[in-house]
């Protein structure tokens, strides 16, 4: 590339790496140190925004490994919890209970349908609790993943 000033011109010749590399040498890209390092972040704080808290079974139940950009529940009430309304059948039932039994769900599989109704999480947590942990960690979580990415540069 050629800069001219007016009265000299200079010559400057710029090499630069495919972005590609750079990013991949910091481990920025999509499967690298970084980026799982972001994600198994998120998902540690996650843990006391998710119904049941760290210890609960949803958030002991999570795929980290398929795809180092996502944090997958593998439950199958994670849907219910993440939207955080109830669920019923038609006929308004989300469940039946009887006494001798507990609770139970119709056998026959039926779409259920989102209520206006909210879920309680007695045991902590709450819904959209990725969108919460973000809200309230973002700037933790910023921190951490400048110092990690300082770290690695040092080895």
């Amino acid at each position: 590339m050629a800069l001219n000033t007016g009265a000299v011109t200079y010559e400057i010749k710029v090499d630069t790496k495919n972005a590609k590399e750079i990013l991949k040498g910091l481990g920025l890209d999509e499967k690298g140190k970084i980026q799982k390092f972001f994600q198994n972040d998120c998902y540690m704080k996650m843990g006391k925004y998710t119904p049941g808290g760290d210890r609960g079974n949803l958030h002991k139940r999570v795929d980290l490994l398929t795809d180092p950009t996502e944090i997958t529940y593998n439950s199958p009430y994670a849907h219910y919890q993440y939207i955080g309304k109830m669920y019923a059948m038609d006929n308004g039932k989300g469940a039946y209970f009887a006494e001798d039994y507990g609770f139970w769900s119709d056998p026959l599989p039926k779409k259920k349908h989102a209520t206006a109704r909210d879920l309680a999480h007695p045991s902590g947590g709450e819904s959209h609790w990725a969108e919460k942990m973000w809200t309230v960690e973002k700037d933790v979580i910023i921190k951490e993943v400048e110092m990690e990415i300082a770290k690695l540069q040092k080895e």
